[in-house]
């Protein structure tokens, strides 16, 4: 009977996180993301962006945050990536 109740509360708490998380997606996409420039600076955005930047809209969010002033390109960024990854393992391997 506890599992059950614990369960319920488990999903609760989820559907409720689903909701604000739905929330903040709109918010972002609607009053933030269309007039960035003017609203980037602004208490709503900081108090989005403590809450946690949605999945659905993170990279466009963290992208205009911090631009790409060097142009790296998707082909450039995914290069790099595996060298990263590469280089992490060896030093995990000599640690």
């Amino acid at each position: 009977m506890k599992q059950v109740k614990k369960k319920e509360e488990l999903s609760k708490k989820q559907k409720e996180l689903e909701k604000k998380d739905q929330r903040n997606t709109r918010a972002w996409e609607k009053e933030i993301l269309v007039d960035w420039d003017k609203m980037k600076s602004t208490a709503r955005v900081r108090d989005l962006w403590t809450e946690g930047i949605p999945n659905k809209i993170r990279k466009t969010v963290w992208f205009k945050a911090i631009g790409n002033k060097s142009i790296v390109t998707t082909d450039l960024f995914n290069i790099m990536a595996e060298r990263g990854r590469k280089l992490s393992e060896l030093l995990t391997k000599h640690h």
